[in-house]
């Protein structure tokens, strides 16, 4: 309640001077301290306790906070009556709201109990008369909102919008055909017939372009996945700060999710990783931090641990993550049981992370027992086959170690590649069907070709997945053999 206090008569001109202790009569000031009382009560679950404080705080205060918000240091509601603020919401700190402010949820959405529908409000935000933010947007901090604007959509960091007589619309509803965000094209990534590349073999081939994804590989989705669900969890704010070990295309996603919404992000890779894949990630305006290439991708994450463990950052982990193999199954898995009408009988799939592996896998397990599952995995680091860790040339799969998200019982058989295999075969796409793949893709492409030459897979219908684009290997010996 002190800081409360402090920020009332800090931010408020009549209380200057001898008229300071008049802040205790400030209902914003009642208003959010009952409700910090009700917000423990609620996050240990206790019931119906948590919505009768607040509802009394409403009816003394004329302030509705709903038990469930997460409200940072030194809120100041200044003359707040009228003021709403939803379950779901978040507020940075040093923020100021004014009478008749509503942070609400919209529409009637069968949206599940606890699912965020409220927005989330950056540090030193200041929210004007009769002015509402609907609906699971972010206001970027240092951001004015004027009197009796309504706000739809993202508002960015240091963003003023004053709106002293008309009512002002903030990025109005997205109009039919136009995205609201880059984030909304992640996904639903074309499935194509390899005919060419096929030819002569008994089983049909058919790939999945996951680099038709904006960032250009199948790792946006976990990226996207991973920070959204952070976000659900009170685990990132504006201005936060992500730290992750990635390979590349994961560090690449991640990137272009942070640059949307506004997040600082470093990221480790070992030094082996191409130019282009540094590059790319420079051009996001993320901080990259090199490790030894010869400690592979163990110590990327020992780094990368380092750092959150003395920053205090959030680092997604993508190797241990849940939402990795659940954006999977929710997206991936059903996009190619669609594509495919059901008909698909093999899944072919490098392991990096494992997760489109896993997530895939149990979809396709639960719809057609019968589907054989494939890992794909560089011979020269066998681990999934019980061999000893070693460099290799095929970026993307093969860590070195069995990761904490893979399900090892949902594939049928492991395939090893080596590079100069997964080369020829990416080398060969590129001149049979004019797709531009990488060499972990090259990799997964030897792996499902050789079982489509298989006798006993004649007339059965083989999907590899490839997971990134050629582009970020043109300094690679890929394509310059």
């Amino acid at each position: 309640m002190l800081e409360e206090l402090r920020a009332a008569v800090r931010r408020d001109p009549a209380l200057h001077g001898h008229r300071k202790p008049e802040a205790l009569l400030y209902p914003g000031v009642w208003a959010v301290w009952i409700h910090r009382l009700a917000h423990r009560l609620h996050e240990r679950r206790v019931p119906f306790v948590p919505r009768l404080i607040s509802q009394l705080a409403r009816t003394v205060t004329g302030i509705e906070i709903h038990p469930g918000a997460r409200i940072g240091r030194r809120l100041f509601i200044d003359h707040g009556a009228g003021v709403v603020i939803g379950e779901t919401a978040v507020i940075g700190d040093d923020v100021t709201l004014y009478h008749h402010v509503t942070l609400g949820g919209r529409g009637h959405r069968s949206d599940a109990k606890g699912a965020p529908r409220h927005p989330v409000v950056g540090d030193r935000v200041t929210v004007g008369v009769g002015a509402s933010i609907l609906g699971r947007v972010h206001v970027g901090g240092d951001a004015s909102i004027g009197a009796h604007a309504l706000v739809l959509a993202d508002v960015h960091a240091g963003t003023r919008v004053h709106a002293p007589v008309a009512p002002t619309v903030i990025r109005r509803e997205p109009v039919p055909g136009i995205h609201p965000n880059v984030l909304s094209l992640i996904g639903a990534t074309p499935a194509v017939s390899l005919s060419r590349f096929g030819a002569g073999l008994p089983a049909r081939l058919v790939a999945k372009l996951e680099s038709a994804n904006p960032g250009g590989s199948v790792k946006d989705r976990i990226a996207r996945a991973m920070i959204e669900a952070a976000e659900d969890g009170g685990l990132l704010r504006p201005g936060s700060c992500i730290v992750e070990p990635t390979s590349g295309n994961t560090g690449i996603g991640l990137a272009m999710v942070a640059a949307s919404k506004g997040y600082r992000l470093t990221l480790t890779m070992p030094e082996s990783m191409s130019a282009e894949r540094r590059a790319l990630l420079a051009a996001y305006g993320a901080e990259l931090i090199l490790t030894p290439a010869a400690l592979g991708m163990k110590g990327a994450i020992a780094e990368a641990e380092r750092l959150a463990a003395e920053h205090g950052w959030f680092m997604p982990q993508q190797f241990a993550n849940p939402a990795n193999p659940d954006i999977h199954l929710r997206t991936t898995a059903q996009e190619i049981w669609q594509d495919t009408g059901g008909e698909i009988d093999l899944l072919v799939c490098g392991v990096g992370t494992g997760g489109t592996i896993t997530g895939v896998g149990r979809f396709l397990r639960e719809r057609k027992p019968q589907v054989r599952v494939v890992a794909v995995e560089p011979a020269e680091s066998a681990v999934l086959s019980g061999r000893a860790p070693g460099p290799h040339g095929i970026q993307g799969i093969g860590a070195g170690f069995v990761p904490e998200v893979l399900d090892t019982g949902i594939y049928d058989e492991v395939v090893r590649v080596d590079v100069e295999q997964a080369r020829e075969a990416a080398r060969r796409l590129a001149r049979t069907e004019g797709i531009l793949a990488g060499v972990s893709a090259g990799a997964a492409l030897h792996a499902a070709s050789t079982l489509a030459a298989r006798p006993d897979n004649a007339g059965r219908l083989v999907v590899v997945v490839l997971p990134d684009t050629g582009e970020r290997y043109l300094s690679t010996p890929l394509f310059t053999p």
